[in-house]
């Protein structure tokens, strides 16, 4: 093209080209269809590091359903038959070297995106969806065999608790959501556990304990951090709400937003320091950065 397309144009294409993947039309169709999907999102990506242009990559790349706050609740509360489930999974789909290259790719766009405020939750509700996945297959596997006295089950839904607090220890919208949804992935966890090892020698209550301890972590870390959504959040709305009213000059608009949240500015420097100190990833803090540059200038 001798023209650059905007995002949306990207994101149109992109729906054109998961719609004739659906229907098999245009020739495209399973693993080809999927291909050049993906051929598409890469080459978006280099134009920009659009949010919903990553969504549809990390969904066909790795065949993960979309993601709705509603569905991930009720998905992680639910008691599932894994056997009805996981029975359609394909051959090799879940195969430990292809996890591994489908868990670079989350990685990879939660580093470039998913510090994104409005949309960066979409990415890791992606992620936690295909491990959820990869979970419940392992969970069937481990039901066919003998259980070693030594096994800890919890460790096949580590990948999942540890999202969900890594999620939580960064400020993000609707993150009250993402905590309610790590307690009902707790709860379905602990029935599983108590499903599937009811005649356990020794029982399971050292287990549950672990769980109650994850928990507490999980609580915790989101408690840390809450004031610091709120500081975005109380900047955004100072803003909009100095927006709504049209007679106010630019000059009006800053001062306002300027009134309303005075340490605003001093909130994102403290923030970033506080994501070096606990995580030493610099690509997370500059990306942090940028976004701190754009939200106060």
């Amino acid at each position: 093209s001798r023209f650059a397309l905007s995002s949306v144009q990207w994101r149109q294409w992109l729906r054109d080209e998961a719609v004739d993947l659906e229907q098999g039309e245009g020739g495209a169709q399973g693993d080809e269809g999927r291909a050049r999907i993906v051929q598409i999102c890469e080459s978006a990506l280099k134009d920009y590091q659009d949010v919903p242009v990553w969504i549809t990559f990390l969904q066909v790349a790795t065949r993960t359903a979309p993601v709705t706050p509603a569905a991930e609740r009720q998905e992680l509360g639910d008691e599932e038959d894994d056997e009805e489930d996981e029975e359609d999974e394909e051959a090799g789909d879940l195969e430990d070297e292809w996890v591994s290259s489908c868990r670079q790719l989350f990685e990879r766009s939660l580093v470039i995106a998913g510090l994104h405020y409005a949309l960066g939750g979409r990415l890791w509700a992606t992620y936690r969806s295909f491990e959820l996945r990869v979970w419940r297959q392992r969970r069937k596997n481990n039901r066919s065999q003998v259980p070693s006295p030594s096994e800890n089950p919890i460790r096949l839904a580590d990948p999942i608790l540890k999202l969900f607090k890594r999620q939580l220890s960064v400020p993000l919208k609707d993150n009250g959501i993402v905590l309610e949804s790590s307690r009902q992935f707790i709860k379905a966890l602990k029935r599983s556990l108590a499903l599937d090892y009811v005649d356990r020698p020794g029982g399971i209550d050292t287990w549950m304990r672990e769980l109650d301890s994850r928990a507490h972590e999980v609580e915790t870390t989101h408690e840390r951090v809450a004031h610091q959504v709120l500081s975005v959040e109380a900047y955004e709305t100072a803003v909009a709400q100095a927006a709504a009213a049209a007679r106010d000059t630019p000059a009006d608009l800053k001062a306002k937003a300027k009134e309303n949240h005075q340490a605003h500015s001093q909130a994102w420097l403290e923030y970033t320091d506080w994501l070096l100190h606990t995580s030493s990833n610099v690509s997370w803090a500059m990306a942090l950065l940028e976004r701190a540059v754009a939200a106060t200038r």
